[in-house]
């Protein structure tokens, strides 16, 4: 798919770039990187498709990066007061449509006819990107554009909007402004047109390169806990790089990939509910939630909202490594960024709301989620506890038999059951520490009609099972010096 866009580079003539403009990505994130050439002050052009539909609003270039440091043709690092036309360029950006009419729909405008026009534009609103999405394996983008240059983002404007349906062009009393690069903030005001400050939303570490992951010595006293492997049934499945199986690190946690479910195989986090590490919490703080692709792998091996989020009205966004769990640190960047880590796709599975949920809402009867309700179970043992750190370690049991839909991009089997072995240092009778394991199996197959520290399995003792089972049900191999601590071993 070629991306077209019509500009007014460095305020000069209407210019068109038409060739050399090959769609490259098509992103979770909320944007498109394509080939198209542009200059300084093309910043807010249109991005259309080969029928002319608009996909994208420009935004930035892409440079070729080595830690933080940019690169040029040649591959030594660009400084500033260098000049731009040495970078290395690998992709344009822009802003993907469909997210721009997500932010507009949320809109409820006081203004009865503001709030009309924007129904009516809405309505017979395409994102061609969306239709590419389904039927393209995804990737990082290798090739680089030439002439490319950075631009600027774009000041708060008016725009005219095209659609398959109908055209609409706004002017005089209702006008719609969109600004910011990062998500939007967007009002429909009248008569008097006035600017709102960007919505905050989560900020992501930009540096992948030093995220330390997870420490099997976190719970000190010599004790360790190493990381699982994979049993030689299910090698096949794994994401690898060079023949061996990758493993991502994040701040405070790793994991491994099911290539073939798209969905982790394992994760590891290092849990710590000091109040000391937790100056800053809630996710008023944070910032509304936004889901990313790891840009270390490529796309198609992570599930994503179009595969089966969005379309599916029931299944909730279910993070393997929770959110408050991995919100610590000795800063309150630290904070930020352990707590943002956790919305990458690669730490999502489709989980039913009543399962996920620790309060679901009424439609579900009022009753607690089971792993939703569990995990605060675990977070209230660790902040009563005398030590309030933990090894957790956690993932979907990825079954042969799981069930299968196809919300319209292909096929996704989704798990119904998972697992967690919870590690913890408990005090022994001499006054020392010995390393325990809990390891647990909680399903989600009967949600639809009802399911119904010295860390203690407490009222979820009844889903509580040795590591061996879990181990033969998932193909996940624990090491040794966790078999041995199982508590529920005997």
């Amino acid at each position: 798919m070629p991306i077209m866009m019509i500009e007014y580079p460095n305020g000069g003539a209407k210019r068109y770039a038409t060739t050399n403009n090959r769609l490259l990505e098509i992103r979770d994130d909320g944007f498109l990187r394509y080939e198209t050439d542009t200059d300084g002050g093309s910043s807010g052009a249109p991005g259309f498709s080969d029928a002319w539909e608009v996909c994208a609003l420009h935004h930035a270039s892409i440079p070729k990066l080595r830690g933080n440091d940019i690169l040029n043709k040649d591959g030594s690092v660009w400084n500033p007061g260098d000049p731009e036309d040495s970078i290395y360029w690998i992709a344009n950006e822009g802003v993907r449509i469909s997210f721009v009419v997500k932010a507009l729909g949320a809109i409820k405008s006081a203004n009865p006819t503001g709030q009309r026009l924007l129904e009516e534009l809405l309505a017979g609103t395409i994102d061609p990107a969306d239709e590419v999405a389904k039927l393209t394996a995804q990737g990082v983008p290798e090739a680089a554009p030439q002439g490319a240059s950075t631009t600027l983002l774009p000041t708060t404007q008016s725009f005219t909007r095209n659609t398959m349906a109908v055209t609409m062009n706004f002017s005089g009393p209702v006008t719609i402004f969109v600004g910011g690069a990062t998500p939007t903030a967007m009002d429909i005001v009248s008569p008097a047109p006035s600017v709102l400050e960007p919505e905050k939303a989560l900020r992501f570490d930009p540096n992948y390169d030093d995220r330390k992951g997870y420490d099997p010595n976190f719970l000190g006293n010599g004790i360790a806990v190493p990381l699982p492997s994979v049993a030689p049934a299910h090698d096949r499945e794994m994401y690898k790089e060079d023949g061996a199986i990758r493993v991502l690190d994040y701040h405070h946690y790793s994991l491994a990939m099911n290539a073939v479910r798209r969905m982790q195989m394992w994760s590891a986090v290092n849990v710590d509910y000091d109040k000391a590490k937790r100056m800053v919490s809630g996710r008023k703080f944070f910032g509304d939630d936004r889901w990313i692709g790891d840009p270390r792998i490529p796309a198609k091996v992570q599930l994503a909202d179009a595969d089966v989020y969005a379309p599916a009205g029931q299944i909730d966004r279910g993070h393997i490594v929770r959110r408050e769990d991995n919100a610590w640190g000795e800063t309150p960047t630290e904070v930020e960024f352990g707590n943002s880590d956790t919305f990458h796709w690669t730490n999502c599975t489709p989980q039913h709301a009543a399962f996920n949920r620790s309060n679901p809402g009424k439609q579900w009867d009022n009753g607690a989620g089971l792993w939703g309700g569990f995990e605060n179970h675990i977070q209230q043992n660790l902040q009563t506890g005398g030590d309030t750190r933990a090894c957790i370690l956690a993932g979907p049991v990825l079954a042969d038999d799981d069930p299968s839909e196809d919300f319209g991009t292909g096929p996704v089997r989704y798990p119904l059951t998972f697992w967690k072995v919870v590690a913890v240092a408990s005090q022994d009778a001499g006054g020392g520490r010995t390393l325990r394991t809990y390891g647990f199996l909680l399903s989600q197959a009967d949600v639809v009609a009802r399911f119904g520290v010295e860390f203690a399995a407490g009222e979820y003792a009844r889903y509580q099972v040795p590591l061996a089972t879990i181990a033969e049900k998932t193909g996940v191999v624990f090491d040794d010096v966790l078999l041995r601590a199982d508590t529920k071993a005997a």
